[in-house]
């Protein structure tokens, strides 16, 4: 049972880090926090199902997902368009995560939960290949895959940022006024960001969707695992002299929600693999199995945990720096 928590942390890792991505592109570079990603990343999966059951595709349940992501995006623009004060962001998605859910359940068929792991899609065959052969625990190809989209994602964004389309994206969050200067309408800006940002959400929903070959509307706590991440990730950028210095760089932004998604999933590993016990004859005894039920709670005080942590560490540094301005 150790073993398979370790190995699942590897195979989930690629979805908790195009989670990370997606939502790090909202909340740190556009300045927006950005609920809608609660729905897209269930929308993802509706799309790898969708896909599946009618067309018996993955890529089509890819297309359909990754648009499904950009119209949850784009919806939540629009309507802040409509009323631009900072509440109405959260409003705006608010709306549109509640409305997705009534579109996801119709793109369902009336159903709140899905199994289409006996389609004939590429991946299914994959992975029920990989069973054959003796892989189902590990999963190398398909797990290669995720890891492959992940690599993709960040090389298109390091490539986009370093645009002037993605400068400009860049500085919307923190100088709407200065690119209204230059000749660019900042709700449109506004728009391809946000529609960007829940694509990739949406296309982690697609994976994690696809991997297990099932789907239920009513999953939620997307938002708790992303926001994890890049505060993880943040504290790492802050500890390291060197990373701290370049947070301006295309680089080191990609690098923040990579990292802290790295480390998040390397965290709950941990911590679920602490709470089983391997005895010497064998015999694996679990101290504490947390059910479904619990894993929201559990991943809230973990949450809580970083964020104290994180403060911990700005409070302690801000008071070192201000010893060494008064000792000079």
């Amino acid at each position: 049972m150790a073993e398979a928590v370790l190995l699942n942390s590897f195979v989930d890792l690629p979805i908790r880090v195009l989670l990370a991505v997606g939502f790090f592109v909202a909340l740190r570079v556009l300045k927006f926090p950005d609920l809608t990603i609660e729905a897209t990343f269930v929308a993802g999966g509706v799309g790898a199902a969708w896909g599946a059951t009618q067309y018996d595709s993955s890529l089509a349940g890819l297309l359909v997902a990754v648009m499904l992501g950009a119209v949850g995006g784009s919806l939540t623009a629009l309507l802040y368009a409509v009323h631009r004060t900072p509440v109405f962001k959260l409003l705006a998605s608010v709306i549109v995560m509640f409305s997705f859910y009534s579109i996801n359940f119709r793109l369902l068929g009336n159903k709140s939960d899905v199994n289409f792991a006996s389609e004939p899609t590429a991946l299914n065959r994959l992975t029920d290949w990989e069973a054959l052969n003796g892989y189902n625990k590990v999963r190398p190809f398909s797990t290669l895959l995720g890891y492959l989209i992940v690599a993709v994602v960040l090389c298109c964004l390091y490539l986009l940022f370093r645009t002037d389309i993605g400068v400009l994206l860049r500085s919307i969050g923190a100088r709407a006024s200065l690119v209204a200067s230059c000749g660019r309408n900042p709700t449109v800006l506004l728009w391809l960001g946000l529609a960007l940002s829940n694509a990739i959400v949406a296309l982690a929903g697609w994976l994690a969707a696809s991997s297990s070959g099932n789907i239920n509307i009513n999953t939620f706590g997307t938002i708790i695992h992303a926001l994890a991440a890049l505060v993880l990730g943040e504290m790492l950028v802050d500890v390291v002299p060197r990373l701290k210095h370049k947070t301006v760089s295309v680089a080191t932004t990609l690098a923040i929600p990579l990292i802290g998604a790295s480390l998040y999933q390397l965290l709950t590993a941990a911590v679920t693999y602490i709470l089983t016990i391997q005895t010497r004859d064998g015999s694996v005894m679990t101290v504490w199995t947390p059910r479904p039920q619990d894993q929201n709670l559990f991943f809230s005080f973990l949450l809580t945990v970083v964020i104290i942590a994180a403060r911990l560490l700005q409070w302690n540094r801000r008071t070192v720096g201000i010893a060494e301005a008064d000792a000079l």
